[in-house]
């Protein structure tokens, strides 16, 4: 995608190789500029990521403050496409979810609210979810497992994603092991 933003999911992906760097790097008490640069790197990504969740904040239908966004950090007068919730809109949570709970990198937990918001009451309908992160698209029986770290910031969210994704914990690693860590 020549003269596009690297793509969100792919800046979470980044961003993730970059905070376990920086992280060996405080373990072995070396190279103190790598950890800053590193660390500069992934706020900058994140604050980006923040700042285009809040411009596109929008209500769900029972008054709760949800997102809307898309593949790459276009605005809506661009080539604005609906994130989908493939592996693209898991990155896009886990890259997030990590910041947050390292620390030190700038993720209101009303943020993280908001993306459990979305999940429970736009992506979520009822019996299934939905193929992009506004509540539209192909229906699908589950979400990636990345999800379930939505559940820590509404609990609903926990029954929800650990029931839809119980089939797939038997003979997936990533899915048994959230569901456990979530429920801890």
């Amino acid at each position: 995608h020549n003269n596009r933003p690297f793509p969100w999911n792919q800046q979470m992906m980044m961003n993730g190789g970059l905070q376990r760097l920086a992280a060996c790097h405080v373990l072995l008490n070396d190279h103190s500029p790598y950890i800053a640069q590193y660390n500069q790197i992934v706020q900058t990504s994140i604050s980006a990521f923040v700042a285009d969740l809040e411009a596109n904040q929008t209500t769900a239908s029972n008054g709760d403050p949800v997102y809307v966004w898309s593949y790459f950090a276009d605005p809506p007068s661009v080539e604005y496409s609906v994130e989908d919730n493939s592996a693209h809109s898991s990155y896009d949570l886990l890259g997030l979810f990590r910041a947050y709970e390292q620390g030190g990198f700038s993720v209101p937990e009303s943020v993280m609210k908001n993306l459990a918001n979305t999940m429970v009451d736009v992506i979520w309908l009822g019996s299934n979810f939905a193929g992009n992160v506004d509540g539209s698209g192909t229906t699908r029986s589950t979400l990636w497992s990345e999800w379930l770290y939505s559940s820590e910031f509404r609990s609903d969210a926990y029954s929800i994603l650990a029931t839809s994704d119980e089939g797939s914990a038997g003979s997936n690693m990533n899915y048994f092991a959230r569901i456990m860590f979530e429920k801890s």
